[in-house]
């Protein structure tokens, strides 16, 4: 998987762990270390989305970077487009 972090390069691989329609489980391992977890539940007629992201960043990563304060705050607005995109797909998807 091709992933980037202020422009930085930092190659990491997706193990999908568990996968169904309310629940997907995976490990990340490379230059990013941890797990990934996204559950579904219904709500209100519509759908409820946690996502759960422990991860551990190699010094390697953060030495290119500079500060770890950023990469958080970057990381953080990345799994936040996550989060867009996969609405914007159960919108699409439920139109269909």
């Amino acid at each position: 998987m091709k992933y980037q972090l202020m422009g930085v390069p930092i190659p990491v691989k997706v193990e999908v762990m568990e996968s169904t329609m309310q629940l997907w489980k995976g490990t990340i391992s490379g230059s990013i270390e941890g797990e990934h977890t996204i559950e579904c539940f219904p709500k209100d007629g519509g759908c409820e989305v946690t996502l759960e992201f422990t991860y551990t960043i190699q010094n390697s990563v953060l030495n290119k970077i500079a500060n770890t304060a950023i990469a958080e705050k970057l990381i953080e607005n990345s799994l936040g487009h996550t989060l867009q995109n996969l609405k914007t797909i159960c919108e699409i998807a439920e139109e269909m």
